[in-house]
C-alpha cells in the first residue's frame, strides 16, 4: 500500500506543476479526472513529499480553481498551503513567500484590497531577505504590488515599482520573454489610468506582439493583450479599429476559455462600452447585463467590477431616458465603491459625476452641485487637472452652472 502511495503521490505532484496559471478548456478537461486525487495527496498525504515539492499540489490545485474564476474553492487550498509551508518549512523559506504570493493575488483578484497589501508586502519583504533584490521572483512581487496599487488608484506609488519590475526583468531576463509582456501591459494600464494614451499604446502594441510571438495567436494572454489595445483605441475615439480587436479577443476567450470566465466577463462590458459609446444602446445593454450577471456569479454582489458594471448599465439606462432605472444603479455602485474602495478613488469619481449628470438631466440642481464638485476634486487630486476625466468633469460643471443659473 505504501509504494502504491509513493507512485500516486510522485505522479500527483507532477500532475500539479503542469497546471498553468489560466488553464484552457482543453486543460481543464485533461486535469479533472487527476483533481481528486490531487486533493487527497494535499490533504493527507503531504508528509510524503519531500520540502521540495511540498507546495506543488496545493499550487496545482489553486491555479486550477483560480484560473477558471472559482475563487471561493481555490481559497482554502492557498490558505492550506501557507499553514503546510510554514509548519514544515519554517517562516523563513521561499515556500512560505510562494504561499503568501499566491494567496495576496486570490485576495486582489476578488476585491479584497486591504487583505491583499500587507499579503504582497510580506512576501516581497521575505523573498528580497532569502534571495536578494535582484532576482526574477522579486521582480514578480514588485509587480503584483505595483497592480495593487493601481487598483485602489494609487498611481504616483505605482509608477517606479512597476518600471522598476520591467527594469529588474529585462536585466535579469532579457528582452524576449513573457514577463516581459506582462510588465509592459502592466505599465500600459498605469498610464492608460492616468490619461497618458501615447505612451500607452507602443507599450500594448509591444506586449501584443512579443505575447504572439512567444504564444503563439491561440491564447488566453493573446486574448488578454488584445483587449487592452481596444480599450485604448475606444477611449482615443478610434471606434472602428477597436470593434474587430474587442470581438476577436471575446471570440478567442470563450473558445479557449469557455463562456463563464472572468475573462469573458470583463470583454462583454468592454464590447459594451464601445457600443454604448456608438449610440448602440440596445447591444450595450444586453452585453453588460451577460457581463453583471457572469461578475456576480463569480464574485458575488460585492467586488469592484461589480460596481462598475452597475454604473455602466445605469449609463445605458440614463441615456435612454429610463432615469427611475438608472438612479438606483448609481447609487448602489457608489455606495459599494466607497465601501470596497474608499472615499478618495478615481472610480468614486466616476461615479460621482455620473449621479450628478443624472440630477442635472432631471433638473434636480441642489443635489446635482456637491456632487459635481466632489468627483472633480477627487479627480484633480488623484488624476491632476490634464487627465481626460478631470477635463471632462470641469467642462460638464460648467455647463451645469450655465444650465442651472441662467
Amino acid at each position: 500500500m505504501l509504494l502504491l502511495y509513493l507512485i500516486n503521490y510522485e505522479f500527483a505532484v507532477n500532475v500539479a506543476k503542469q497546471i498553468p496559471q489560466l488553464p484552457k478548456r482543453e486543460d481543464i478537461f485533461n486535469l479533472t479526472p487527476h483533481i481528486p486525487h490531487l486533493a487527497e495527496v494535499a490533504t493527507h498525504l503531504s508528509q510524503y513529499l519531500s520540502d521540495e515539492d511540498l507546495i506543488w499540489p496545493f499550487i496545482g490545485l489553486g491555479w486550477f480553481y483560480k484560473g477558471q474564476g472559482l475563487y471561493q474553492q481555490a481559497e482554502p487550498w492557498y490558505k492550506l498551503c501557507k499553514e503546510v509551508a510554514e509548519n514544515r518549512l519554517g517562516l523563513e523559506h521561499l515556500g512560505v513567500a510562494a504561499s503568501l504570493s499566491n494567496l495576496a493575488e486570490l485576495y486582489h483578484s476578488t476585491g479584497r484590497y486591504s487583505e491583499a497589501e500587507p499579503v504582497y508586502k510580506q512576501a516581497l519583504k521575505l523573498t528580497k531577505r532569502l534571495l536578494g533584490d535582484n532576482h526574477p521572483h522579486v521582480a514578480d512581487c514588485l509587480n503584483n504590488l505595483a497592480e495593487l496599487y493601481r487598483s485602489t488608484g494609487r498611481y504616483s506609488e505605482a509608477e517606479p515599482v512597476f518600471q522598476q519590475a520591467l527594469e529588474l526583468r529585462k536585466c535579469l531576463l532579457g528582452d524576449n520573454h513573457l514577463h516581459i509582456a506582462q510588465s509592459m501591459n502592466n505599465l500600459a494600464g498605469l498610464y492608460y489610468s492616468t490619461g497618458r494614451y501615447s505612451e500607452a499604446k507602443p507599450l500594448y502594441q509591444q506586449a501584443l506582439e512579443l505575447t504572439r510571438r512567444l504564444l503563439g495567436d491561440n491564447h488566453p494572454d493573446v486574448a488578454i493583450s488584445l483587449n487592452n489595445l481596444a480599450v485604448l483605441y475606444r477611449s482615443t475615439g478610434r471606434y472602428s479599429e477597436a470593434e474587430p480587436v474587442f470581438q476577436q479577443a471575446l471570440e478567442l476567450e470563450k473558445r479557449l476559455l469557455g463562456d463563464k470566465h472572468p475573462n469573458v466577463a470583463t470583454s462583454l462590458n468592454n464590447l459594451a462600452g464601445l457600443y454604448y459609446s456608438t449610440k448602440r444602446y440596445g447591444e450595450a445593454e444586453s452585453l453588460y447585463q451577460q457581463a453583471l450577471e457572469l461578475w456576480k456569479s463569480l464574485l458575488g454582489d460585492k467586488h469592484p467590477n461589480v460596481a462598475t458594471n452597475l454604473n455602466n448599465l445605469a449609463l445605458v439606462y440614463e441615456s435612454t431616458g429610463r432615469y427611475s432605472e438608472a438612479e438606483p444603479l448609481y447609487q448602489q455602485a457608489l455606495e459599494l465603491k466607497k465601501h470596497l474602495l474608499g472615499e478618495n478613488h478615481p472610480s468614486i469619481a466616476i461615479s460621482l459625476h455620473n449621479l450628478a449628470e443624472l440630477y442635472r438631466s432631471t433638473g434636480r440642481y441642489s443635489e446635482a452641485k456637491p456632487l459635481y464638485l466632489q468627483a472633480l476634486a477627487i479627480c484633480e487630486q488623484t488624476l491632476g487637472v490634464d487627465h481626460p476625466n478631470t477635463k471632462m468633469f470641469r467642462g460638464n460643471y460648467k455647463r451645469f452652472l450655465r444650465e442651472a443659473y441662467r
